[in-house]
């Protein structure tokens, strides 16, 4: 079953429009230098160590928030070129599915929003949840992510929240892994929801579609980020191995080459969108946002990409955190699975925490000696607006996204 087209649609989805063609004058034409205006310059990427799911490391060069304005495309659907959306097969009770709603916006028609009301309170249970359109990826905790309804939890109200929480001691790795300690808490979009079967890392996301992401982060009072090695809160995946794109917090231990002088008494723990371009020998871009995960507050992101390869020529990569752009650049954003390489595809998400270097025991007592004994965030809704090729590709969906209690 696709994600695209018209037969899961949920919450604020009404129709989808079918319509051919690329729309002219949209957000496609950013380019290489409107990205090195704001400050954004290519680094090498060491990526000789990296194992199952993990980024690559890059030593950083200079890169600076930008605030872009968005235009917003006059995208109405009309004529033979629109169809009504199909929810016959939507299930009461499941994810979140409602009647077509005419006064949707046709920018924003194809819409899923997952607000965690179809799952009961506690621990995850199982590999699939949600009408299988997530799985689960833990190592090794079994309790590890958890749906909660305190209100103090709460992105929105009338929602859920999942709880992802990582201790690397406890419960201790079983003996069948070389780990030493826990390192992953994270859910991913099901491959079984996107194709139908359960092949490995092949979603339903053609090159040149578009995808409008957003989910939501609360880290709690008593959080804190330590300095022994990148948490990944975000990764957009292909496969085994380095992902194109992922969300990082920085630290001075694992890149003390930080630029500008940022990490002066080690104060420097600050979200970066970290990409990579493997058609040009894997050299990757780093974009620092200035914003830092400060405990007891909540974070919006939003990503925002059209999915094609470095030679597809028609790649975009656009970030927003708190609905401030910090990134928009053109250029490829996904590259060919090593078990699929002869038909790319646009990225897998993966949201929640992986923090690789508790894998080894000489980082986990770092990380105790730092007062860092366990990791633990919460998540509220995610929104996906998916378009085909031709689908509105360009039309401004950031509001379509935004968080309810952001919005104007």
């Amino acid at each position: 079953m696709s994600v695209f087209g018209s037969q899961r649609v949920r919450r604020q989805v009404s129709m989808v429009c079918l319509g051919l063609g690329l729309l002219a004058g949209g957000a496609m034409s950013c380019d290489a230098d409107e990205a090195r205006e704001g400050g954004l310059d290519a680094a090498g990427a060491d990526v000789s160590d990296v194992a199952e799911d993990s980024g690559g490391d890059v030593a950083p060069q200079d890169a600076a928030a930008q605030d872009v304005s968005d235009t917003a495309v006059d995208t109405g659907c009309e004529g033979d070129g629109c169809a009504q959306a199909d929810v016959s097969d939507c299930v009461d009770g499941g994810p979140g599915c409602e009647e077509p709603d005419a006064s949707d916006p046709p920018d924003c028609r194809g819409l899923r929003v997952y607000d965690w009301t179809d799952l009961d309170d506690g621990v995850i249970e199982g590999s699939y949840f949600s009408d299988h359109h997530w799985g689960t990826n833990i190592e090794h905790d079994p309790e590890s992510i958890s749906v909660v309804s305190a209100e103090d939890r709460l992105r929105e109200p009338g929602t859920k929240s999942l709880r992802f929480y990582i201790d690397p001691r406890n419960p201790s790795p079983p003996d069948s892994t070389s780990h030493a300690g826990n390192l992953r808490a994270e859910i991913y979009e099901s491959y079984e929801f996107h194709t139908g079967d359960t092949v490995s890392w092949a979603p339903d996301k053609p090159l040149k579609s578009e995808e409008w992401i957003s989910w939501s982060y609360y880290y709690p009072p008593d959080f804190v980020a330590g300095d022994t090695a990148s948490t990944k809160f975000m990764q957009a995946h292909v496969g085994h191995g380095a992902a194109p794109l992922d969300l990082r917090v920085w630290n001075p231990r694992e890149y003390p080459d930080y630029p500008q002088g940022r990490c002066a008494g080690g104060d420097c723990d600050e979200f970066v969108l970290h990409r990579l371009f493997p058609d040009d020998g894997m050299d990757g871009e780093v974009a620092i946002t200035d914003v830092k995960p400060e405990a007891g507050q909540w974070y919006d992101f939003v990503l925002h990409t059209v999915w094609d390869t470095e030679s597809g020529g028609e790649g975009l990569t656009e970030f927003w955190i708190n609905g401030q752009k910090y990134y928009s650049s053109a250029g490829g954003n996904t590259f060919e699975n090593p078990e699929n390489k002869d038909h790319p595809y646009g990225a897998m998400l993966k949201l929640g925490m992986y923090h690789g270097t508790w894998r080894y025991e000489d980082d986990i007592q770092r990380s105790l000696d730092e007062g860092v004994d366990h990791l633990e965030v919460f998540m509220g809704p995610v929104r996906i607006l998916s378009r085909l090729e031709g689908d509105h590709i360009g039309a401004d969906g950031l509001h379509c996204v935004t968080p309810q209690t952001a919005r104007p």
